[in-house]
């Protein structure tokens, strides 16, 4: 293949990525929030993390970001790198942040993030309470968002926001592609009605939900614990 001949290959594939993005972007119907006046107090945020050192700096900056306060309550899963030196001095500034560490008794019965929201939940507090991955960088109205979507209508017990990964090289663009696509998807099986899965990294739920299926403690042992945790919601008579 000449150079020339690479650049057009190139050029073409850049080009299908980019038509298609924009095409699934068009197609996911964005269903406005009105905000929600809520009380005027802290929410829980929980954060399983391991070993997060490159990605919790842009975490932290865009919680400290939000437009409502949040108490974060980290779930330190035996991280080998700095992510606890990294989580001690960010503590430090903020009132009321913590830092947990997970038993490992625990993950001999419940696997990988299961484990970790079983010791987190513990510290749940509120009406409301969010969880997060620590991976992930928020807009500034995210937590705002999903309180309102809870606030809005008192049946439903669990919302979540969609999630794109950021692409690095080819390999993840079309991964992200995928991902936009089941996105898609899940999009329209919900305005049908039925809400197929839900995204873990970014969700609020209703303490009250969380009560009446007694937590993830009382879940099976699940390598998917948001769709078994939406499931249980669903099944006890919540919306989400």
């Amino acid at each position: 293949m000449s150079l020339e001949a690479g650049n057009v290959w190139v050029i073409g594939i850049a080009l299908i990525y980019l038509s298609i993005q924009l095409y699934l972007t068009l197609l996911i119907e964005r269903s406005p929030v009105k905000p929600v006046k809520g009380p005027n107090i802290s929410y829980v945020l929980l954060v399983p993390v391991r070993n997060e050192e490159r990605t919790l700096p842009y975490f932290i900056s865009s919680i400290e970001a939000q437009t409502v306060p949040l108490r974060v309550i980290w779930g330190n899963d035996n991280s080998e790198d700095i992510t606890q030196q990294i989580l001690e001095a960010t503590i430090k500034k903020h009132k009321g942040w913590e830092i947990h560490h997970v038993s490992p008794n625990l993950h001999q019965h419940f696997p990988g993030k299961h484990a970790v929201l079983v010791e987190l939940e513990r510290y749940i507090e509120g009406d409301i309470f969010l969880i997060a991955d620590a991976d992930m960088r928020f807009p500034p109205k995210w937590a705002e968002t999903l309180i309102s979507r809870l606030l809005s209508r008192s049946e439903i017990g669990g919302a979540c926001g969609p999630s794109l990964p950021i692409e690095r090289s080819i390999w993840e663009a079309f991964q992200r592609i995928e991902w936009a696509s089941i996105l898609y998807l899940i999009a329209a099986m919900q305005k049908r009605g039925e809400v197929v899965t839900a995204i873990g990294n970014s969700m609020a739920v209703r303490t009250a939900a969380w009560a009446t299926i007694g937590g993830w403690k009382s879940l099976p042992p699940s390598l998917v614990e948001d769709y078994a945790f939406k499931q249980a919601i669903e099944e006890a008579g919540w919306r989400f």
